[in-house]
């Protein structure tokens, strides 16, 4: 591994790189976390988007979920209650802080992301089938490289 490159060098290609791994990423693999569930399950892609990050963060704040999807707050409430309305979430007290409150994943809300990432699961195995067993493996591996990274980016 190359650590001798400078900052600037660095910097360089890594923007050269998400310039081409960003409309890579949206056309071909983001389709597949974002299924159109709306006539089989009844969810928009960001009710979609919000329960998977329910049933990954459970617990989770508003903001903490608006962070993750790049919404407002004001829209996260909007959809936040209908989540809730739906049956999928429910809001808690914070037992630390009485003015807040957090995002709990419902036994509904877990029934339908196990639906949700069935579908989700199906369309990855199509999009990987093309792939040998050895590319397949070093995505795999390559992805959790990256996971790994971007959870130490910003750590204090």
């Amino acid at each position: 591994m190359d650590t001798r490159r400078s900052g600037t060098d660095r910097s360089r290609r890594l923007l050269e790189l998400l310039q081409q791994f960003m409309p890579l990423f949206h056309s071909r693999l983001l389709p597949a976390f974002q299924p159109d569930v709306r006539e089989e399950i009844g969810l928009t892609k960001s009710q979609v988007r919000a329960l998977m990050i329910a049933r990954r963060r459970d617990p989770v704040t508003a903001t903490d979920m608006g962070a993750c999807m790049g919404m407002t707050k004001a829209n996260m409430t909007v959809l936040v209650d209908e989540l809730e309305r739906a049956d999928l979430v429910r809001r808690a007290p914070d037992p630390e802080d009485r003015r807040k409150s957090s995002i709990e994943i419902s036994n509904h809300g877990i029934e339908t992301a196990d639906r949700i990432e069935a579908i989700i699961r199906t369309k990855l195995e199509g999009l990987f089938a093309s792939l040998d067993g050895d590319d397949a493996v070093r995505f795999e591996d390559g992805l959790a490289d990256v996971v790994t990274i971007l959870e130490k980016i910003g750590e204090e």
